[in-house]
């Protein structure tokens, strides 16, 4: 039975938390922290230029790139935090506890882990190095709460892209 859940629960390529669960977890956690007064955060992370993997390299290959980002993320990552894979190349992070200044903080630590990243793409072929654009928002304890702030998070994600990918942007 664990083993179900977990694979009803897990995206089986990252192993992180597939979107129906993350948005689960995260409603249920969001709103628990705003009833006590406490703060949180969303960021939400694109790999750049992913699609050229894909397109040149081939899936098994976009793969392993998904996989590895994923891997530094989860590394970099307080226990508490949720990280989960939200769209094709798009990872969402929950972070509990933080005000701006620390879920930035922890937005570039993030962002320079997956600077971090080589993957080998194929024989002779150069290796996938790790660009990635964020996007940070406050979760408000106002009502809109997790769905409001991953909105804005994906329109500064958009934003960094829009200033050149590779960076941070706050909402």
């Amino acid at each position: 039975m664990e083993r179900l859940h977990h694979a009803a629960t897990h995206d089986g390529l990252t192993g992180t938390l597939a979107r129906t669960a993350f948005m689960e977890k995260a409603r249920a956690l969001t709103d628990r922290l705003a009833g006590e007064g406490r703060p949180a955060a969303v960021i939400t992370v694109d790999a750049d230029h992913f699609k050229r993997v894909n397109d040149n390299w081939g899936h098994p290959a976009g793969d392993r790139v998904l996989a590895r980002l994923a891997g530094v993320m989860q590394a970099s990552l307080r226990c508490e935090d949720l990280l989960g894979r939200i769209g094709g190349e798009e990872f969402a992070v929950l972070l509990t506890d933080v005000d701006g200044v620390e879920a930035r903080r922890i937005a570039v630590r993030l962002l320079d882990a997956i600077r971090g990243v080589e993957v080998p793409l194929g024989p002779g072929v150069e290796a996938y190095c790790g660009s990635a654009s964020l996007g940070v928002a406050l979760v408000t304890p106002d009502g809109a709460g997790l769905e409001a702030a991953l909105a804005a998070a994906d329109r500064a994600m958009y934003r960094a892209k829009q200033n050149g990918r590779n960076r941070v942007e706050m909402a």
